[in-house]
């Protein structure tokens, strides 16, 4: 009994035993992941000789001690615990995100990597960020901050340290900044210098239909204030009708990932062509249904028609049928913009022009579409006839019979939906000019009212110009 007690290992050290087969074993129990519970698997090492044993098992031991998954007296770097966070975040955030935040990661373990973890104060932190405030702007510095800090209480909540420093650090006051985007009647001008033809030693291989895709998915952009990942993956199947109004659903985006990136499978991604995938809308909001004018559903569906556009086919693909690019459409918008004679403003202002300019103006080229093509425009002969009046009309406006086929229940419902909103802000109702008139006094409503159409970024921009 003498001799085991005094040849005894450690408390806390791990077992070490040879198997049947003469493998040594080097084991250690970790106990339980304060985040799910459960059991976490043990840390081992197996080798035929002893000590090559012991050594690829202390390797192990001195790994997970460093970057904080086996607690010590010290703690882990921030450096250490830092990177080792960021491997565990890569499947809760895209792959542009995870790579943008790396980068953010590597920046600020520059300056605050060689601080152990649980000494790491809010001075150390407001240091860091008086050093980046030099070359980045305020709110480039706040989303440095948003990460560690979101760093810090995974490491709190793993026992790593006793109190987040981050809570004793304010945010950076950020300078008021406004998108520049273009004037009510510019969208107009800038389809129109679309479809001009350009100066052939500019543009080689332009050619009218090319100039008509780009027309239309301008248009588009401008009438739906849809992301410009979302107009990349237009499919036809996503053109619907509902009540008869034309709309799109949108509810996917054409995504560049890089390759070798890790995709989670929330992502629901699918392989295009290249380096493009088909995933989700950037947000759960921004799976939703935009009215579009019929002029532009017919021009969509004529594009779609003319190119035999299957089902499940892009709808907007460049010379060669792969997916269209930022680059593809940057360059053609800069040509448009330097046509036209206008100041030079990011195709995403778009999606901000609409969210700001005046309700009459948001789609003034709903009757003057067909014009734009060098046609004339031509008479629906779908249209129904017009139906009689229920009652003859008495008022000096023609508005009686109008009001008595929308003063219901179920039409006062729809104006409290903003049934009616989404209508004039579309140019939906540019056929019936009574009703136009009859309730044009409910353009003056709030901005937050427009937001849903188009998602929540454009929130900050519809303040700043409210």
């Amino acid at each position: 009994m003498a001799g085991k007690t005094k040849n005894r290992r450690t408390g806390g050290s791990g077992s070490v035993f040879q198997d049947s087969k003469g493998r040594w074993h080097f084991r250690k129990d970790m106990g339980t992941d304060p985040a799910t519970g459960r059991r976490r698997p043990p840390i081992e090492a197996t080798g035929m000789v002893k000590s090559e044993a012991r050594a690829r098992f202390q390797a192990k031991i001195a790994e997970w001690e460093r970057d904080g998954r086996l607690p010590t007296k010290d703690g882990p770097k921030t450096a250490d615990y830092f990177e080792r966070w960021m491997e565990e975040h890569r499947t809760a955030v895209n792959p542009t995100t995870w790579r943008n935040e790396s980068s953010w990661m590597r920046t600020m373990n520059a300056i605050i990597g060689n601080i152990r973890l649980n000494r790491l104060t809010a001075d150390d932190i407001n240091g860091m960020c008086r050093r980046l405030r030099r070359t980045r702007k305020s709110k480039t510095v706040n989303t440095y901050l948003a990460v560690l800090g979101a760093m810090l209480r995974t490491a709190k909540r793993d026992g790593l340290i006793a109190d987040d420093p981050m809570e004793n650090v304010g945010r950076m006051p950020e300078d008021r900044y406004e998108r520049p985007i273009l004037d009510v009647a510019d969208p107009a001008k800038v389809i129109e210098a679309a479809l001009a033809e350009p100066d052939p030693a500019v543009a080689v291989f332009d050619s009218p239909d090319e100039r008509e895709k780009w027309a239309l998915m301008f248009e588009l952009a401008f009438t739906t204030g849809m992301r410009p990942g979302e107009r990349y993956g237009l499919m036809p199947y996503q053109l619907e009708l509902h009540h008869g109004i034309p709309v799109i659903n949108v509810c996917q985006q054409a995504k560049p990932i890089p390759a070798g990136a890790t995709i989670p499978d929330w992502m629901e991604a699918e392989h295009l062509d290249g380096a493009i995938w088909l995933t989700k809308p950037k947000t759960a909001k921004g799976v939703r249904t935009v009215p579009i004018p019929q002029g532009l559903w017919d021009r969509l569906w004529a594009h779609i028609v003319k190119w035999g556009v299957p089902s499940h086919g892009l709808v907007f693909t460049n010379l060669y049928g792969h997916p269209i690019r930022r680059d593809n459409e940057e360059k053609r918008w800069r040509r448009a913009l330097k046509m036209a004679g206008l100041p030079y403003v990011d195709i995403y202002s778009a999606r901000h022009w609409l969210a700001t300019a005046p309700l009459p103006a948001r789609a003034p080229w709903t009757e003057a579409g067909p014009a734009w093509r060098g046609r004339a425009p031509r008479q629906d002969a779908r249209r129904r006839p017009a139906r009689p009046p229920r009652r003859p009309v008495t008022d000096d406006d023609g508005l009686s019979t109008t009001r008595k086929s929308i003063d219901t229940p179920r039409a006062r419902r729809m104006r409290v939906a903003g049934v009616w909103i989404i209508g004039l802000r579309f140019g939906l109702f540019e056929r019936c000019r009574p009703v136009r008139r009859a309730f044009s006094h409910i353009v003056a409503v709030d901005a937050e009212r427009h937001l849903p159409i188009h998602g929540r970024s454009t929130h900050r921009c519809v303040r700043n110009r409210r």
